[in-house]
């Protein structure tokens, strides 16, 4: 009987950890960005980065998670023009959905505020974010 309750407890410790997701800030410099660049902190910690083109760099549980967009040039363009920012990364098992709206531009950054959601499986994370690029 008691390695029956020890074997059930084990999993269900197995099972609850697994469904875990915790975003931690990271160092900018750990990256070793050249050139432009997007930062997005929440209560001044980078959460977000990305080299302004296509990738993105996110600390979950630990890991620096990497994510490719899948986005044209044309639908940036088009997006940054209407000063808004949304799209949706996506890895094996983590997605990440940007809901950004323009707060200031100037002649080689731009500036926003918003929100990211972070999901894995049932979990989900709402991050309230402020940041920008620049070059």
């Amino acid at each position: 009987m008691r390695k029956t309750v020890f074997f059930a407890a084990v999993c269900f410790a197995l099972s609850a950890s697994a469904q875990t997701l915790r975003v931690d800030s990271f160092a900018l410099d750990s990256l070793h960005l050249v050139g432009s660049y997007c930062e997005f902190s929440a209560q001044r910690d980078t959460l977000l980065a990305s080299d302004w083109i296509k990738t993105f760099w996110m600390k979950i549980d630990g890991k620096m998670v990497e994510f490719q967009s899948g986005k044209s040039d044309a639908e940036v363009e088009k997006q940054l023009k209407n000063k808004r920012w949304r799209e949706t990364l996506k890895t094996d098992d983590i997605t990440l959905l940007l809901n950004l709206v323009e707060t200031g531009r100037g002649d080689d950054s731009v500036a926003f505020r918003g929100y990211i959601d972070v999901q894995r499986g049932g979990i989900k994370k709402h991050l309230l974010v402020v940041g920008g690029c620049g070059a």
